[in-house]
């Protein structure tokens, strides 16, 4: 549930965004959004329904219920995917998040094109607004808009879009809820793998946010294209909101969609998780659909190690009949470095 935003020294007149393109009218898929090769990593087969994604009642996985800790880690060891309900975040406040991102994306061109970031520097404060460009110029681009946002403590919130009107407000309050409720869940990861409660914190340093908005315009020929290109996730943890569905997770060589659940969050183990746990826990290739009926809108919150943290393995989870599966490896370099790498390349690039 990740994108990588294409930052260059570019300006953004001239280079329309999706949206635009698709308002212009257009009744064919420009060829540089056609993917000819969007079904690499498994076979058309898809389960429609997305009736086996596990669903983990977080309040019971507070308590920790046995019951709910079982699926918890089966969820993380099986799929590296599942819904989260009973989460504790104010529905009515997940509904103002959607409404201000959405608001964001109906502006003017003109209003939005102030938040076009052009820096390639990972320690900036990567605020911006562009096309999702996961991949190389050279690859098919993915059909969609984003905008990111770096919510870290040094972050200057007069830097964030200032329409519409309540934005500023409304992120600002949703990015400590999910920072909150995603750093309890990545506490509960580390408790189930047989690790100290704080064990990253301890480790790593403070655990940040990167909060994003994917808006996924309906499409004229939705079979030719992807909203975001197959791919895993390189931080710990995604905690995602997503109002249409589109979403789907490999397994078994299917795609299964990821049908959306009222109040429930999609939480997908990340690549830093599956480094952590020494390959117990997964992180899922996933990839992201369009329609020709209804605009896409997705929330995503990554959380994440500082870029100067070094993530290894657990020491306590290698012996001999656990050998050492990944190398320890600096965050900031395999973030970096996961730009342009399709399917879960960068990851099998550490394995030892």
């Amino acid at each position: 549930m990740i994108f990588y935003c294409r930052r260059k020294m570019m300006s953004w007149v001239g280079s329309c965004s999706v949206q635009d393109l698709c308002e212009s009218g257009i009744e064919e898929v420009p060829k540089e959004y056609i993917q000819p090769a969007r079904n690499e990593f498994a076979s058309l087969g898809c389960d429609g329904e997305g009736i086996n994604i596990p669903v983990i009642d977080y309040a019971k996985l507070q308590a920790a219920d046995a019951e709910e800790v079982s699926k918890f880690v089966d969820a993380c060891k099986e799929w590296g995917f599942f819904q989260l309900a009973n989460h504790g975040i104010p529905e009515d406040l997940v509904i103002k998040t959607q409404q201000v991102a959405k608001q964001f994306f109906y502006l003017p061109s003109q209003e939005k094109q102030e938040y076009f970031v052009a820096t390639n520097q990972l320690d900036a404060v990567a605020i911006g607004y562009s096309r999702i460009s996961f991949l190389n110029e050279e690859s098919p681009q993915d059909w969609g808009d984003t905008l990111v946002i770096d919510v870290d403590a040094n972050t200057e919130i007069d830097t964030w879009p200032k329409k519409p009107e309540a934005f500023r407000e409304i992120i600002l309050q949703y990015s400590k809820e999910i920072t909150s409720l995603g750093t309890q869940l990545l506490n509960i990861t580390t408790l189930s793998l047989g690790l100290p409660e704080q064990y990253v914190e301890n480790n790593f340093g403070e655990v940040g946010l990167l909060l994003s908005a994917n808006f996924y315009p309906r499409c004229p020929q939705p079979d030719l294209v992807l909203g975001l290109s197959t791919h895993s996730d390189p931080q710990f943890l995604t905690l995602l909101f997503q109002d249409v569905e589109g979403l789907h997770v490999l397994r078994d060589d299917r795609w299964t969609l990821v049908k959306p659940r009222h109040n429930h969050f999609v939480v997908n183990v990340g690549d830093q998780t599956e480094i952590l746990s020494n390959g117990k826990y997964k992180s899922s290739l996933h990839r992201v659909t369009v329609n020709n009926e209804r605009d896409r809108l997705s929330i995503a919150a990554f959380l994440r190690p500082p870029l100067h943290a070094v993530v290894g393995p657990a020491p306590c989870l290698i012996d001999d009949s656990h050998p050492t599966q990944y190398s320890s490896v600096k965050y900031g370099e395999f973030y970096s470095s996961a730009y342009g790498s399709l399917g879960k390349r960068n990851l099998e690039s550490h394995k030892v």
